[in-house]
């Protein structure tokens, strides 16, 4: 039994080193292309304001996963590139209200859950980081399915 546990030890060990070190160089791929760092398609992000309280909290991390943009859903909290001119460029985590096939690609309007009025500008496939699976709070784990 004391060998078992050995090799168990050092498989996990091992297993660590190599997601510490897939990590590592998804972050360095990710700062050179000014974009989100994702390992194994899951991404975290940090969140800036209070466009989304009472759900998620400035501060919250979100665990979000790349998904096709078909499966995507009304009500779904997805994170996104926002091509908002104030925030060009930068990360934004709101939900979705609407979504419009007409083109044959879905086009997402999306609002904060403390904005009054949808998102001035919508969100296509291409600039959506992923679907947030949960989030982090206050060293709590705060799981929201949709």
């Amino acid at each position: 039994m004391k060998k078992f546990f050995k090799y168990l030890s050092l498989f996990l060990s091992v297993a660590l080193f190599v997601l510490c070190m897939v990590s590592f160089v998804a972050i360095i791929i990710s700062s050179r292309k000014n974009t989100v760092p994702s390992v194994f398609n899951i991404s975290v992000l940090s969140l800036a304001t209070e466009s989304m309280e009472p759900t998620y909290k400035v501060g919250d991390l979100v665990v979000v996963k790349k998904v096709e943009a078909s499966t995507l859903e009304k009500g779904d909290v997805i994170s996104f590139y926002s091509i908002d001119p104030a925030i060009f460029g930068y990360p934004n985590t709101h939900r979705i209200f609407e979504i419009d096939s007409s083109s044959g690609s879905p086009v997402f309007t999306t609002k904060g859950d403390n904005n009054p009025s949808y998102d001035e500008y919508t969100v296509e496939p291409q600039n959506i980081i992923g679907k947030v699976l949960f989030t982090f709070r206050e060293r709590k784990l705060c799981i929201f399915l949709s």
